[in-house]
């Protein structure tokens, strides 16, 4: 079995569950992909992107409400907000404020021929070339992998 390191092709309509992994696995995902975003729905940590490339983005907020937002909306306040109604035992509590925080679903936009499509990962990232480039090069997750 060869380690992809996340560089893998998605040729067709594809849920991709990544949570809580390192920068550069989303990094290798996304630039693999870079001409065929509309291919991946992405579960993961919230992400940099740029929010034109994204149809929606699900999100868990800080009260641990889920959020329905459409990202090509500019209103705010067009947000659906759906509320638990059961009270959480410690374990629930735990997974809800630990395991869970920070948690998005990405869908990107169809981009037809007539739609520019991005060729560099700051299409991509809302970060600059010098926050990527630190971001992919931490040291954490590189003794994180070495060990």
């Amino acid at each position: 079995m060869t380690n992809e390191e996340c560089k893998r092709r998605m040729n067709d309509k594809t849920f991709v569950y990544m949570p809580h992994c390192a920068f550069s696995m989303y990094y290798n995902l996304l630039m693999e992909n870079k001409d065929q975003l509309e291919n991946i729905v992405l579960l993961s940590n919230q992400l940099p992107l740029k929010t034109a490339l994204l149809k929606d983005a699900y999100s868990v907020d800080s009260k641990k409400q889920i959020i329905l937002s459409n990202q090509d909306d500019a209103s705010s306040s067009t947000k659906l907000v759906f509320h638990k109604k059961k009270t959480h035992d410690e374990h629930e509590k735990y997974l809800l404020n630990f395991v869970f925080n920070n948690t998005n679903i990405y869908i990107f936009k169809s981009q037809s021929e007539t739609t520019i499509r991005p060729h560099l990962d700051t299409d991509i990232f809302s970060l600059s070339q010098i926050e990527i480039s630190r971001a992919l090069n931490r040291e954490a997750d590189s003794e994180l992998i070495s060990k």
